[in-house]
C-alpha cells in the first residue's frame, strides 16, 4: 500500500466511468493504449509456463529421484512458476507502463511513448535492467500459486482422460 498522503493515478468510480472516461478523453484509440505490450506479455508468458513446466518434470523426475505423481507435479509448476514470472515480467513492466501512461499536461518521460520498443529503450535508458523486474516478488505471488493451480489441475484431468480411455 502507498502512504496515506498517495494520490490515486486515475478518479474513475468504477469501471463504467473509467471507460466512459477514457472514451471521452481519447476516442476509441485510448480504450486500446497499450495493447502491443499485453500482446508480447501472454506470448511469452504463455510460451515460458508450458515450456518450463514440462522440462522441470523431466529435469525433476531423473535427477530428483520422484516418481510421477503429486509431488512431481508439485515441484515442477513451483518451478515453472519461476522461469514464467522471470520471462515475463519484464513484458508486464512495459505493458503496465504502456497502459498507464500519462497524456498531455501531466506528460513525465514515461509518457508519450510510441509503442512497446520506444518504452523498454527508455526503461533501459533511464532505470537500468533492474527497471525491468520491478514487482517480481508481487508477480510471483500471483503467478506462482495460478501455475500450481493449472498444472495440477491438468495433471489431474489428464489422468481422468486416461482413466476413461482417451
Amino acid at each position: 500500500m502507498g502512504s496515506p498522503n498517495a494520490k490515486a493515478q486515475y478518479n474513475y468510480t468504477g469501471m463504467v466511468d473509467g471507460l466512459k472516461q477514457v472514451y471521452s478523453a481519447e476516442g476509441v484509440a485510448g480504450l486500446f493504449r497499450g495493447f502491443e505490450g499485453g500482446v508480447m506479455r501472454v506470448m511469452v508468458g504463455s510460451a515460458a509456463q508450458l515450456s518450463s513446466y514440462e522440462s522441470c518434470k523431466r529435469l525433476i523426475k531423473k535427477h530428483g529421484g520422484f516418481e510421477d505423481g503429486a509431488a512431481l507435479h508439485l515441484a515442477s509448476a513451483l518451478g515453472s512458476g519461476l522461469v514464467v514470472t522471470t520471462a515475463m515480467n519484464p513484458f508486464d513492466v512495459v505493458s503496465t507502463r504502456l497502459y498507464t501512461q500519462q497524456v498531455g499536461e501531466n506528460a513525465n518521460y514515461r509518457s508519450g511513448w510510441r509503442g512497446p520498443v520506444d518504452c523498454i529503450t527508455k526503461i533501459a535508458k533511464v532505470e537500468g535492467l533492474m527497471g525491468f523486474y520491478k514487482g517480481w516478488s508481487a508477480h510471483y505471488m500471483r503467478l506462482g500459486p495460478h501455475t500450481v493451480f493449472t498444472f495440477m489441475f491438468l495433471e489431474q484431468a489428464k489422468k481422468f482422460a486416461t482413466e476413461i480411455g482417451y
